[in-house]
């Protein structure tokens, strides 16, 4: 889980960075959004701590306070939307270890209501939506939704090799 969190982190920094004013423009600001992505890195490397150790009631508190944890101004939309996302994925994925399905579900809820892209971020949601609606017994929901999965995941794939339409 480690090396995932610090992929998608590099993501985020590289969507962040590609924002950024170039030479001749205007300054970046006092450095608070590079701040916050840094504490959410934090939070994230405690909180694979806390989930390797099976303190799952540790993790998911980081991750709540993580959510209460306002932005700063000047975070991209997009920026925003991914890590939020992000979060409420490893949300839904403590509630599944607790077999709390009803509750992974309203986390993945939330994180899909912010706008799904084809991204990781929103795959990985239906990932976790899937798991849950197949342990609750919703075969043909989960199928669906494993499905949504794979169909972001292929696209990002074909986009990456440069085969995308």
């Amino acid at each position: 889980m480690g090396k995932r969190v610090q992929l998608v982190l590099v993501f985020i920094c590289m969507i962040f960075l590609s924002a950024c004013p170039g030479p001749g423009d205007s300054p970046a600001g006092d450095g608070s959004v590079v701040k916050w992505l840094e504490q959410v890195q934090r939070v994230h490397r405690s909180v694979d701590v806390d989930l390797d150790r099976g303190e799952l009631d540790k993790a998911r508190t980081s991750l709540k306070k993580l959510l209460n944890t306002k932005a700063p101004d000047g975070v991209d939309h997009g920026v925003l939307s991914s890590v939020l996302q992000d979060v409420y994925f490893r949300l839904a994925g403590v509630e599944i270890r607790q077999s709390q399905w009803d509750v992974a579900l309203r986390w993945v809820k939330r994180g899909l209501s912010l706008g799904c892209h084809d991204d990781v971020f929103c795959a990985n949601l239906y990932i976790a939506k899937g798991h849950a609606l197949e342990k609750s017994g919703d075969d043909a929901g989960a199928i669906k939704s494993f499905n949504k999965a794979l169909q972001i995941n292929e696209r990002l794939l074909d986009d990456l090799l440069g085969e995308g339409k």
